[in-house]
């Protein structure tokens, strides 16, 4: 019982390290974007000319103020509910749907499975920071495909031997959720973001 205890540190901890990696890489990979839309145009502002510029408009009649770069926590709890949900709510789903065909899979194997299986997206996070959409792409579909078929390998023999008419049809559902968890990853923290430049 206590190995077994013990092979739930890695799961959870490679979940929690990926959901503040993505926070923080979401968070600067907007930076970067806001940063590329301001360019030049606007000067940083200088602390020693007080309070000058905090009521002023430009031409176009945009405060400086509503152009500054926020951070946005909201991609913390999202990231976590994102990544938890997916280990532990969706793995212990699987794990029902395995005993209700008589599996004898136990749910720390499932857990450790997909936990393990979000290892590859921790070091693409740091590529997606890179402001280019085909590096983005392909690094989270790259792994999106390589953690699938980690997950498939594993699960395959256990679901053909307890459900071999529906085992397609179950890995199939389980490739297709995968395949949205890489779809948010990319869409939601590391989307483009667009920033209005002053005229």
């Amino acid at each position: 019982m206590l190995l077994q205890l013990q092979d739930m540190y890695g799961p959870f901890w490679i979940a929690t390290t990926l959901i503040f990696v993505t926070a923080v890489a979401g968070n600067y990979a907007d930076f970067i974007a806001w940063r590329l839309a301001e360019g030049s145009a606007l000067p940083l502002p200088d602390p020693g000319a007080g309070n000058t510029t905090s009521n002023s408009t430009d031409a176009s009649g945009t405060s400086p103020a509503t152009q500054q770069w926020y951070t946005d926590y909201t991609k913390l709890g999202t990231s976590a509910a994102l990544f938890y949900g997916y280990v532990f709510v969706f793995g212990m789903g699987l794990w029902l749907a395995l005993r209700w065909f008589n599996g004898q899979m136990k749910l720390i194997s499932v857990w450790c499975i997909y936990g393990y299986s979000l290892t590859i997206f921790i070091p693409v996070c740091f590529l997606c920071v890179v402001p280019l959409s085909l590096v983005r792409w392909l690094s989270v579909m790259i792994a999106t495909a390589i953690s699938g078929l980690f997950i498939v390998a594993n699960l395959k023999p256990t679901i053909y031997e307890v459900a071999p008419a529906r085992a397609i049809m179950l890995l199939l559902i389980l490739l297709g959720v995968h395949a949205g968890v890489g779809l948010a990853l990319r869409l939601y923290f590391f989307r483009f973001q667009t920033y209005e430049l002053p005229s």
